[in-house]
């Protein structure tokens, strides 16, 4: 796992590899050399100030580094907040008809506890999530509920509407993930496998399972990526394309594709 992360150039990281420790650099400061990992990676300053206060001991720099504007920039960076059709989110199980679609938020107003869902009969929850344009989707953020009941997996099936709890256990997800009790306050994000999210029309989103708690609580999903000049049209009659049977691949006797066949004697 530590093999995946690059050391950089930052003073921690230059004293730990100086003395060949085993301990990796601390994750902000990594970047993934693996496209298939499924860990996640971290954004902003969070972990920053923390470690130099291990390192240095405790020096005399104020904690506002934390959220320094150009961090706040960074991280809010490729959000696709602005074309979710917030409207048509729906979900089952969830405690409050509509709850769900409170928890897409400008990146700015993620910390909001105020506004969240909470499953309602166990701890699953299946939030379905449309997008306005066709998007290619690159990363995901869950901030959940303390007291194990944030989602401890994440589970994701793209440009279907007829995905249900029954569907969900049924059929392979696009792409799985285990999920951080602790999200950083949103700045732990989980890459997805791009190549399977470059024509997305909406996303469903299924969490299983959390920490031990009888019910789970969301408060805010981010979702990054870029929008692509795709109509979903064109998404929807390519994935017909695919699907459609090649007539090669299902070869049939002579007589039936009106060869002649000779009357025994």
């Amino acid at each position: 796992f530590f093999r995946a992360f690059r050391w950089c150039n930052c003073k921690l990281c230059i004293s730990i590899s100086r003395v060949k420790s085993p301990v990796p650099p601390p994750f902000h400061h990594t970047s993934l050399t693996s496209p298939s990992l499924r860990f996640p990676f971290f954004v902003g300053s969070a972990m920053s100030c923390r470690h130099e206060h291990c390192s240095h001991g405790g020096h005399g720099h104020g904690h506002g580094e934390e959220n320094r504007p150009e961090d706040e920039k960074d991280a809010a960076r490729d959000s696709l907040f602005s074309v979710i059709d917030l409207p048509k989110v729906r979900a089952l199980n969830e405690h409050q008809p509509e709850a769900c679609q409170r928890v897409f938020k400008p990146w700015h107003e993620r910390l909001d506890t105020t506004r969240f869902v909470r499953s309602d009969a166990d701890e699953e929850l299946l939030i379905f999530v449309p997008f306005t344009e066709v998007v290619k989707l690159r990363a995901i953020t869950v901030i959940g509920g303390d007291g194990h009941q944030a989602p401890s997996k994440m589970r994701v099936f793209t440009n279907r509407e007829d995905v249900d709890f029954d569907m969900a256990h049924a059929t392979a997800a696009v792409q799985e993930w285990e999920l951080a009790e602790d999200s950083l306050q949103g700045r732990l994000e989980y890459p997805t496998k791009y190549s399977k999210f470059t024509s997305v029309c909406s996303v469903t989103l299924h969490f299983p399972a959390n920490f031990g708690a009888p019910t789970t609580t969301i408060f805010y999903i981010g979702l990054k990526g870029e929008t692509t000049s795709l109509t979903t049209r064109q998404v929807v009659l390519n994935t017909v394309y695919e699907s459609a049977p090649n007539p090669k691949d299902h070869k049939l006797p002579d007589d039936l594709l009106g060869g002649s066949v000779q009357s025994p004697k």
